[in-house]
């Protein structure tokens, strides 16, 4: 369990002019327009000189300062860190006979308490009217797209930025719907092989006994496919969103006879969740968001649950026969569902305030757990906290989190009847 009390403030960019009070009396000058305004596409937007493109560069730095209860009395635990980032936003659209044209980078880069700094391209993409080419949000998402704004504790809620080429078509109303093709690889979880009973017949490894059990995923044959149709307006968002995700592994069991038995798993995963958020009347403003995902087999929908566990497990059970059929072989995969929401209240336009809360529940069906080695069944996740957000003026925002995260395992330990050492367990990604 862990407790976290975060300070954050953030700022953007201002520029002060000072005058010389003993300055000569001068007539003054007229005032040069260097760059002409663009006023179609949004506030911030100005004309590249020379061309017909609008070019809007935003983004802000941050400060934290955090304080952890990790319940550990270990000495190397630090229960205050430090931190700093900066995000760039460079956006540049153009008015084409096609629709808008539109390109967007988002850079980021961080700092940690120990000085180490790292830097990330957090999204790279071209738009042209409803088709989207890149590095860019999945189309899985809601929640993390529409809300989560001020909150630094984590959720168990997809927020992928993933690889794709989408199409969105918009209807009349505030609907639309979302066809996107995204790099599964982004997606893939560890995979597991273990020795099982399959057949029922009562054999586990006995004389001639596995030395070795090895997986690893292999190469991407196809990508995941996902779809979402959903609804903006006036009282807040909708969205249902599906997607499917292929499953390519293999598992070597090292046998004294057949050696080196391989088996191949082919399977689907797949994703299905809901999100809403409804604007509320209260105070200077306010809203409710809720979104629930169920995967089976794509952990990583589940967002910070992803990598927990792995998301297949292959089982074999014809170590002592001398042909590896269709039959002695099972591919199973894990499942998991996860709910997270916020209540936000907007006290004045400088105040805000907001509750959250996200449940992750996992059947893993006694896959393994890369982290620590043991064959986990179920995991059982939970994040509450608020935050306050407070704007001392234009550019300049201050606030404080407390959150609180408990998590609990459940785990078998397996038993091999076996002649030789048996290391059943051994997983690899690729």
């Amino acid at each position: 369990m862990m407790k976290t009390l975060l300070l954050a403030g953030a700022t953007g960019l201002a520029t002060v002019s000072l005058a010389q009070a003993a300055d000569v009396p001068m007539e003054a000058a007229e005032a040069v327009e260097y760059v002409n305004g663009c006023t179609e596409f949004g506030e911030g937007f100005f004309y590249i000189p020379g061309t017909d493109t609008c070019l809007r560069l935003s983004g802000h730095v941050r400060a934290d300062y955090r304080f952890q209860d990790h319940n550990s009395d270990t000495y190397s635990t630090n229960t205050t860190t430090f931190g700093g980032n900066a995000r760039l936003n460079i956006d540049a659209r153009t008015a084409t006979e096609y629709g808008t044209l539109r390109s967007f980078v988002e850079l980021n880069t961080a700092v940690g308490s120990s000085n180490s700094s790292s830097a990330r391209l957090g999204k790279a993409y071209i738009q042209l009217g409803g088709l989207t080419a890149g590095f860019a949000a999945s189309a899985f998402t809601f929640y993390d797209t529409n809300y989560a704004n001020t909150i630094f504790a984590g959720y168990f809620a997809p927020y992928n930025t993933v690889n794709l080429i989408s199409y969105t078509a918009t209807f009349g109303g505030g609907f639309y719907a979302t066809l996107s093709i995204e790099d599964g690889l982004a997606r893939r979880g560890d995979t597991a092989a273990f020795f099982a009973d399959i057949n029922g017949d009562g054999i586990i490894p006995t004389a001639g006994a596995p030395t070795t059990v090895a997986a690893e995923v292999e190469g991407q044959d196809i990508p995941d496919i996902v779809a979402a149709i959903g609804a903006s307006q006036s009282w807040g968002n909708a969205q249902v969103m599906a997607a499917i995700h292929n499953i390519d592994a293999r598992a070597t069991f090292g046998t004294i006879a057949p050696a080196d038995v391989r088996v191949e798993g082919d399977e689907w995963g797949y994703a299905v969740g809901a999100g809403v958020g409804i604007n509320l009347p209260i105070a200077a403003g306010g809203h409710f968001a809720i979104e629930a995902v169920y995967a089976d087999g794509a952990l990583d929908y589940l967002g910070d649950a992803g990598g927990l566990v792995a998301d297949h497990v292959i089982t074999y059970d014809g170590f002592n026969t001398a042909a590896v059929g269709d039959d002695l072989f099972a591919v199973d995969t894990t499942s998991g569902w996860s709910v997270t929401g916020e209540v936000q209240v907007r006290f004045s336009p400088a105040l805000v305030g907001t509750a959250f809360g996200s449940y992750v529940s996992i059947d893993a069906a006694g896959a393994y757990a890369p982290a620590s080695g043991s064959s986990i069944t179920d995991i059982e996740s939970y994040i509450l906290g608020a935050n306050l957000v407070y704007t001392i003026t234009r550019g300049l925002t201050v606030g404080a989190e407390v959150s609180y995260r408990n998590s609990e395992t459940d785990s078998i330990s397996r038993s091999f009847v076996a002649a030789a050492p048996v290391n059943p367990l051994v997983t690899t990604t690729v």
